[in-house]
């Protein structure tokens, strides 16, 4: 079975989005949350793109938010002080 993050499979992640960056993060797209899904991936060319046209979401959403009902009890992120102490934060904290 191939690893989530092999070496083998970023690289065909990067071949895919080199040949059609437009096709590769149209699919990239539907793996987070949207407020109002883009009507384009890509508009324009370099150095004038614009990524996602139409679209609205909420990175704060998609890190933390939409995980609270399913994960309430599973570490959202580490907090770590000057100190070094160290607390776990859930997605309900």
């Amino acid at each position: 079975m191939e690893e989530l993050y092999s070496f083998k499979r970023i690289k065909a992640l990067v071949e895919r989005a080199s040949k059609d960056p437009a096709g590769f993060w149209a699919q990239q797209a539907n793996l987070i949350s949207w407020f109002r899904y883009p009507e384009k991936a890509l508009e324009g060319t370099p150095p004038y793109e614009r990524w996602f046209v139409g679209g609205l979401t909420n990175v704060a959403y998609n890190a933390a938010d939409r995980h609270l009902e399913e994960f309430p009890n599973k570490v959202a992120f580490y907090w770590t002080n000057e100190s070094l102490d160290v607390k776990a934060i859930t997605f309900r904290d």
